[in-house]
């Protein structure tokens, strides 16, 4: 896949172990805690430069229904704005040619920060509830 945006030097790819433990690492280095490579669903993908991997997004694909969630985006840490909405939009595009190869008809989005929730709605999402919070449990 090439990205739309005309990013030079950018390519999205399906997620693959060679970039897991650099792109584990950016969660440590913007101070959000360890990411466990388990908590990773196994459709990921990685917009990729001429330095490395510069994004990272993966899909949850929900059973029983044609719907997913695109969760844990991520840019690498001291990306330029520029270059970090062009690899944020490749990734969410990357995603979403994925889960309409997956013959998904709906996927929903988590954004952390408020620049991530922008991004997503410039690639077409919008918000479905406000005020809502996600949580979570271990078991």
């Amino acid at each position: 896949m090439r990205c739309a945006w005309g990013a030079v030097g950018m390519r999205v790819e399906s997620f693959s172990a060679e970039y897991l433990e650099e792109v584990l690492s950016w969660w440590s280095a913007r101070g959000e805690g360890e990411m466990p490579a388990w908590l990773l669903p196994p459709c990921g993908v990685v917009a990729v430069d001429d330095d490395g991997p510069c994004a990272a997004g993966w899909l949850t694909v929900f059973e029983g229904v044609a719907a997913g969630q695109i969760d844990w985006l991520i840019g690498r840490p001291g990306l330029a704005p520029r270059q970090a909405r062009a690899a944020c939009k490749a990734v969410y595009e990357g995603l979403e040619r994925a889960a309409r190869e997956k013959g998904l008809r709906m996927i929903f989005a988590s954004a952390l920060r408020t620049p991530m929730a922008r991004e997503a709605r410039a690639c077409g999402f919008r918000t479905t509830a406000e005020g809502v919070t996600h949580l979570a449990k271990a078991i």
